[in-house]
């Protein structure tokens, strides 16, 4: 398991994380030229419409760079308001976490079970992320087109785990005698 310990006395740094769609075998800060990633606004519409399609302008969250030679146009994710995404790593520290042991716990003399009851009595490892920097928006990029929710995994698990985590602490109202 893996645990964000919350700290108030420090202020991350905020960056803005860009997905590729090349691999880069480097993991880590690297000198950041602005004349070699400056992404500008998209102007062109042409890669995204059909040409039998009627040009339309452009989303504000469409965006073109040239990358090695190659034209990438991307799609910035801004995240929901009460929501801030972190750049974590993982450490070896761990956090000593109790074992709890569930009061509705039906113990059975089946072999097989036995094995698991084994397992789930060992405490878990929790080990800690260290937070390096957040984000409130994300960039996802292509070569001539725009990501799509549809055809993007990072886009559409993106959305996916924001509409699950909104579903999950969504609370229901509950009905007053005039609403039945």
């Amino acid at each position: 398991m893996l645990a964000i310990p919350t700290s108030s006395t420090t202020k991350s740094k905020t960056l803005q994380p860009n997905i590729l769609p090349c691999q880069i075998h480097h993991s880590g800060p690297i000198s950041i030229a602005e004349r070699y990633w400056n992404p500008q606004p998209n102007n062109n519409t042409t890669a995204t419409s059909p040409p039998t399609q009627q040009s339309q302008p452009p989303a504000s969250n469409e965006v073109t760079q040239h990358f090695r030679g190659r034209k990438l146009l991307g799609k910035t994710i801004n995240l929901p308001s009460s929501y801030t995404g972190i750049v974590a790593q993982k450490t070896n520290r761990q956090i000593q976490i109790p074992h709890q042991t569930s009061s509705t716990h039906i113990f059975t003399h089946d072999a097989e079970n036995d094995e698991e009851d084994e397992e789930q009595s060992l405490p878990t490892e929790t080990f800690i992320l260290e937070q390096q920097a957040e984000f409130n928006t994300i960039t996802t990029w292509d070569h001539e087109k725009v990501p799509s929710s549809e055809e993007d995994v990072y886009i559409k698990g993106i959305e996916e785990w924001i509409g699950f985590a909104e579903s999950i602490h969504a609370y229901d109202t509950p009905k007053t005698a005039a609403e039945s």
